[in-house]
């Protein structure tokens, strides 16, 4: 059984009843071997808060479409005031656990195929040829993610957001976040001064400056993949100097070295401007990710 369709399973095995006009509903005994109504009925309150929780892409993805068309309505008419929950059923503690379980492993599979195909295959388990190690260390991390900020770092194509995607699915499993991926050329460029852009060009950049700020769990792909600038060096210095300490996770993934080997601190040469932030990732989790490149031996 899929991920979705187990999902769509929990989420529909569920005790339900008509919502009545007086606000009275009708008594069922308590157990998941009970279920009644009909597709208007009103879900139980554990099941509605479970249906307002989830994101459009999980709801798209289920693999029952009649309750995908159940849910999608049932949303819509709470926005509209229409339904209210119905609480006539308590699931079983281990129901609760698992729907939280299968909710974010969707999550994470839903951050994996927006990074592309190729990262559906990103978990810890599965670690990328001659990273077993690393993977160890990933695991770690992404159990117990102290400190906050994780940075995979090493050459072109070791496998750094393939690890990213993989600790990530880990790092926030259970707690109902949802991961923001931003890459480093998109939020430069929403760093960029405003001055002389299109209402549209600006409205982008806001919009990126406003998930990267909220986001409780945040990803930047390759960091300083363009030459760094000073301006954008000092916005992602204080974008750091935010989150860290705060609870958020930030996961990093950059071609560049740790300011502690000798690369680092050439890096650090020939752009100065950068060191604030370099100087501020010495206290996150650092990870080298070694050997030659991956690209296209792995599926």
């Amino acid at each position: 059984m899929s991920q979705n369709t187990a999902l769509a399973a929990l989420l529909a095995n569920v005790t339900t009843s008509p919502d009545t006009t007086d606000g009275s509903a009708e008594e069922f005994p308590a157990g998941r071997a009970v279920r009644a109504g009909h597709p208007d009925s009103a879900p139980d309150g554990p099941t509605a808060a479970a249906w307002l929780a989830m994101t459009g892409d999980e709801i798209d993805a289920l693999d029952d479409k009649p309750l995908m068309a159940r849910i999608v309505r049932f949303r819509h008419e709470t926005e509209k005031g229409k339904t209210r929950p119905v609480v006539v059923y308590t699931p079983d503690p281990e129901d609760a656990e698992v729907t939280a379980r299968l909710i974010a492993e969707n999550r994470a599979k839903n951050l994996r195929n927006s990074l592309g195909a190729k990262y559906d295959t990103a978990f810890l388990n599965s670690p990328m040829p001659g990273q077993e190690a690393v993977y160890e260390r990933l695991v770690a991390w992404a159990t117990n993610p102290r400190p906050d900020t994780l940075v995979l770092w090493g050459t072109v194509g070791t496998g750094k957001t393939h690890a990213a995607a993989a600790a990530t699915g880990v790092a926030v499993s259970g707690t109902g976040q949802v991961p923001t991926l931003v890459t480093w050329e998109d939020l430069a460029d929403a760093w960029m001064p405003g001055d002389n852009v299109s209402d549209d060009l600006m409205a982008r950049r806001s919009r990126t400056r406003g998930k990267v700020r909220d986001a409780q769990v945040l990803i930047i792909d390759d960091m300083y993949r363009r030459k760094p600038s000073e301006y954008t060096s000092a916005e992602l210095a204080a974008l750091l100097a935010n989150r860290q300490g705060s609870g958020r996770l930030t996961i990093i993934t950059t071609n560049v070295a740790s300011l502690d080997t000798p690369e680092g601190e050439d890096f650090v040469a020939a752009y100065p401007f950068a060191e604030r932030v370099m100087d501020r990732l010495m206290d996150a989790e650092n990870i080298h990710l070694t050997g030659a490149s991956l690209r296209g031996r792995h599926a």
